[in-house]
């Protein structure tokens, strides 16, 4: 029993510290693509996926039952705000949860702790950021400054991000190659969720989501007007 219950222990262990491969590309600019390939135990196990999707609502294709030219404007346009005020209060959320007592030390103790055990490759990030108001994108933009000007210290890492003050955006295009020993990330990572910190954004993000919900429900609960 106890040789047993040591084998279950060891042999997991002992396959969570061979070193994994991972490659990964994202880029969201209307249509989110996106690539992950990870490679194990020495080539011999791979795994690779693809991913697409389509940010834009689909449009209607039957003539019949299509609306009439005003209202199809009208309907884009209400579409549009409410797509830019969901956007502005999902940035906003995420600006709330970096903003949380603690949270952005411990993610850069945590950044400093993964730089040591990840070996990256290569990385390069460009891409746009805006929250819609400019006081909230200067916040958030401060915040990301320091993450970017750690991320300068690591050799490999290239981030161009640009800050936008006019409009509510979030487009990028990141790609990056990274050797990982599962085992030690796993260690790091769970320390991470555990801390004080990170138990309060998280709070406040489900809180976040909530909301979200609650308001997507009532929405979703109002009578549509008849054509």
């Amino acid at each position: 029993m106890l040789i047993s219950l040591t084998l279950l222990i060891v042999i997991p262990a002992l396959l969570l510290a061979v070193p994994v491969d991972i490659s990964i590309g994202i880029r969201r600019s209307g249509t989110v693509t996106g690539h992950l390939i990870v490679t194990w135990l020495f080539g011999r196990v791979r795994i690779g996926r693809r991913r697409k999707q389509d940010d834009k609502p689909p449009r209607h294709t039957d003539g019949a039952s299509r609306p009439t030219e005003v209202k199809v404007k009208e309907s884009e346009q209400e579409a549009s705000h409410a797509r830019k005020a969901s956007r502005r209060q999902s940035l906003s959320d995420v600006l709330g949860i970096i903003q949380s007592r603690g949270f952005v030390k411990r993610s850069v103790r945590l950044l400093r702790q993964l730089a040591s055990r990840v070996k990256i490759r290569t990385l390069l990030i460009t891409g746009t950021v805006g929250l819609g108001d400019p006081a909230q994108t200067g916040r958030f933009w401060g915040i990301l400054s320091m993450l970017i000007g750690f991320s300068a210290a690591i050799q490999g890492p290239v981030i161009q991000l640009k800050p936008d003050f006019e409009q509510a955006i979030l487009e990028f295009n990141g790609q990056g190659a990274f050797r990982i020993i599962p085992l030690q990330i796993g260690i790091i990572i769970l320390i991470y969720l555990l801390s004080p910190p990170t138990m309060r954004a998280g709070w406040v993000g489900l809180k976040a989501a909530l909301r979200a919900r609650k308001m997507n429900r009532a929405a979703t609960a109002q009578p549509q007007p008849v054509a």
